[in-house]
């Protein structure tokens, strides 16, 4: 079992009001940024023809989707009916980013010319991130709990982010970055 600590406060409604005013204002401008670094990269894809921009702004997109379903936002906005999706969005728009961080990894490092060994690691745990945001919208339908999803993306998350660093200090080493 694990503690869980509520920090409790008190306030006086004006000041509550206030307060929450400010913190969903602040949501809303990073979310406003998300939205213009997506937008920004996809235009400079779009007018370069470079799939590193594309897979950067899909990235930005989804992790921004992360984030807004995160905070309750999707919920509240995007998904009011959906509360089996609801339920699991956060974690499969996470995925989906961590997939797109991969590709863009893949991309910009050029891992097929770095190292074969790399590139077919970072393939892996890529697919691997597609499988589970993929079970995760089927738990949506098929009614079965996402909890070994859980535990299995987070096993996931260290082993390919340490890939990435690898790579990268690899590409370094090579003087290709």
């Amino acid at each position: 079992a694990y503690a869980l600590t509520v920090p409790i406060s008190v306030w006086q409604p004006d000041d509550f009001v206030e307060a929450s005013q400010q913190q969903s204002m602040m949501h809303w401008l990073y979310f406003g940024g998300l939205l213009a670094l997506m937008l920004y990269n996809l235009l400079i894809s779009v007018s370069l023809r470079d799939l590193r921009f594309l897979f950067y702004a899909l990235y930005v997109g989804l992790f921004g989707m992360g984030m807004l379903a995160g905070n309750g936002f999707g919920r509240v906005l995007l998904w009011p009916q959906a509360q089996r999706f609801d339920a699991v969005s956060q974690s499969f728009f996470l995925s989906l980013s961590a997939m797109l961080s991969i590709l863009l990894t893949r991309a910009f490092l050029n891992t097929p010319q770095l190292s074969r060994f790399a590139n077919l690691g970072l393939v892996f745990f890529a697919a691997s991130f597609g499988m589970i945001a993929m079970g995760y919208l089927a738990s949506v339908w098929l009614s079965f709990s996402a909890q070994d999803l859980h535990t299995i993306m987070i096993a996931t998350a260290l082993p390919s982010a340490l890939l990435i660093m690898g790579a990268g200090f690899l590409a370094m080493r090579q003087r290709q970055v």
